[in-house]
Order: structure tokens, then C-alpha cells, then sequence
């Protein structure tokens, strides 16, 4: 029979030993320089608006933030510092501020803009994705705020929200392009960011 001081010892080394256990696995990667991620499945997709899989949106997720971010299954500021709907058709979204791109540059609004509107074309027409029926969105002149128009209600927004990475907008975007008739664009200057 095991005691309970012999059970309370064994617990201490395992924790001592997963305590040292990042350390030694720092030490010889040379520094942290190589991420190593293991995932069930071969991720299909390096684009973060054509993500679909587990594996896609583990290994995405290291590499690009998202809109929306979750703490368990509660939605959380992201990069949108704010989101809000009285009717599920009209949305404002409030980028967050004193966010920047792995280069330094600031992560704007029309950045973000940008991000949805190639994420929802995109989606529009893979059959695997989460549409959402995109009217138009719009970023207001003080670029404080996007302002999200959709055909109809969807209470879903939220939950795309979760799964748009923000990239750079590349410098031919028109904010008034971003409507449904929006072509897909190739991913543009997809970089990490970073608070």
C-alpha cells in the first residue's frame, strides 16, 4: 500500500520535473528560435482566410491573432477591442489600439477591414466554410470604428469573428471595395501581430 507522504513526494518530483522540463527544451533549440507544433493531422492551408481544419487553425493560431480571441468558450477582445449588434444585421466593430504587425507597422482599422472582407469573400464560396451574406463594410472617416452590414440577420458573426486572423491591407485595397461583389485577392503581406 502506498502512504500519503510517499504519494505527496512522488507528485513533487513530477512537478519539479515538468517545472525543469521547458528549460532543458529551450537550451536545445538554440535559443527558441524553431517552433515546433505537433498536430493530429498535415495542416491544408498556410492562408489564414482559407483555414478549415483543426490542424489549419493550430498552426495558424501561432502565427496570426485573431478578431476575436476566446477565454473557454467566452469571446474576448482580439484585435476588435469591441463588438456590437441590436438587430444581428448591423454590426459595429472597434478595432483595438497599441497593436502592431511583426514589422512594426501600427494594425489599423482598414487593416482589419480588409481581413474580413477577404475572409467573407473567400468563404462565400468554399463550401466547407462559414458564410456570412456581406452587404458591405465600411470604416468610418476617424477609422475608429468598421461598420458591418449583412443581407440578413446572423447571429453567427460572433462565432466568425473567432476565426478571421488579421493581416496587412495591401496598399491597392479601396475601402470601398468591400462589398459581395469583392473579388478573392491572393493573401497580401500576412504577417504576425503582436500587442
Amino acid at each position: 500500500m502506498v502512504g500519503h507522504r510517499t504519494v505527496t513526494g512522488m507528485l513533487g518530483l513530477v512537478l519539479l520535473a515538468l517545472m525543469l522540463l521547458p528549460a532543458s527544451g529551450a537550451a536545445a533549440t538554440g535559443g527558441g528560435r524553431e517552433l515546433r507544433i505537433l498536430t493530429a493531422t498535415t495542416p491544408t492551408t498556410l492562408d489564414p482566410h482559407r483555414a478549415y481544419t483543426g490542424a489549419d487553425f493550430q498552426l495558424l493560431g501561432h502565427v496570426f491573432d485573431p478578431l476575436l480571441s476566446r477565454d473557454l468558450a467566452t469571446p474576448v477582445p482580439g484585435l476588435l477591442a469591441s463588438w456590437e449588434s441590436t438587430d444581428q444585421r448591423v454590426w459595429r466593430l472597434r478595432p483595438a489600439t497599441g497593436r502592431s504587425f511583426s514589422d512594426g507597422s501600427p494594425v489599423t482599422g482598414r487593416d482589419l477591414l480588409y481581413s474580413l472582407c477577404r475572409w467573407a469573400t473567400i468563404n462565400r464560396a468554399a463550401p466547407q466554410g462559414l458564410p456570412i451574406d456581406l452587404r458591405r463594410a465600411v470604416l468610418n472617416a476617424e477609422a475608429t470604428e468598421i461598420l458591418v452590414e449583412l443581407d440578413q440577420p446572423q447571429v453567427r458573426l460572433t462565432s466568425a469573428l473567432l476565426l478571421i486572423y488579421g493581416v496587412q491591407a495591401p496598399q491597392d485595397f479601396r475601402e470601398s471595395s468591400c462589398t459581395a461583389a469583392m473579388p478573392t485577392p491572393p493573401a497580401a503581406a500576412c504577417t504576425r501581430t503582436r500587442s
